[in-house]
């Protein structure tokens, strides 16, 4: 397989927001915020893009680059960051009820809430690194990309003993998951059939 995997650069950074929003517009967590799937194509890039944003600084956002095009992206948070809900407000969410009116802003703070809960109940470890997005471009899912392109951060927390934790929406993905040495440590229903899942995997995992 002949790709290469490079942090994001500043010519590389809207097109890495293309290939996240094409990978994970439809999932469970954005269908719960947009149901209206013309809603959806139509918002989630700006949220995509101001949460983004607001990772950048942190230069833990890689792609997986194959013939020049990116075919993947992964978004981290290092041990020595937090990214919660009043972070992401000052980063210019707080548009977010005066954009898409405060049905869907009260779905997100709720979503934030029952995160924030949920990592300080279930996560024993002080520092972590966490996942925030990971997409790999449509057509391009089962060739190991999304593995390949966690396996610098996995190394490094496996190094540096920290754990590693994400939130997954879908069944296939917790597989996934699973198979990187994740386990689901405790789950929400935000709505019928919406489960946030809370995963970690410890610095001993496979």
């Amino acid at each position: 397989m002949d790709y290469k995997i490079i942090k994001i650069t500043d010519d590389l950074f809207e097109e890495s927001i293309e290939v996240l929003y094409n990978a994970i517009q439809d999932d469970p967590n954005k269908v719960y915020y947009f149901p209206d799937k013309i809603e959806r194509e139509k918002n989630t890039k700006w949220i995509i893009r101001k949460m983004m944003t607001t990772l950048k600084p942190l230069d833990n956002i890689y792609a997986i680059i194959e013939n020049s095009k990116i075919l993947g992206v992964a978004c981290w948070v290092p041990p020595s960051k937090k990214v919660s809900f009043f972070v992401l407000i000052k980063s210019g969410l707080l548009m977010l009820p005066f954009k898409f009116g405060f049905k869907v802003f009260k779905k997100v703070v709720s979503s934030f809430s029952i995160s924030e809960s949920n990592i300080h109940k279930f996560v024993k470890a002080d520092n972590y690194w966490q996942l925030f997005y990971l997409g790999i471009a449509r057509g391009h899912q089962g060739r190991g990309l999304g593995t390949a392109l966690m396996k610098p951060i996995i190394t490094k927390a496996k190094e540096d003993n920290h754990t590693i934790i994400l939130e997954n929406f879908t069944v296939e993905n917790t597989k996934f998951y699973e198979s990187n040495g994740f386990s689901v440590v405790t789950q929400t229903e935000l709505e019928k059939d919406i489960l946030l899942r809370l995963m970690v995997r410890s610095p001993e995992g496979k």
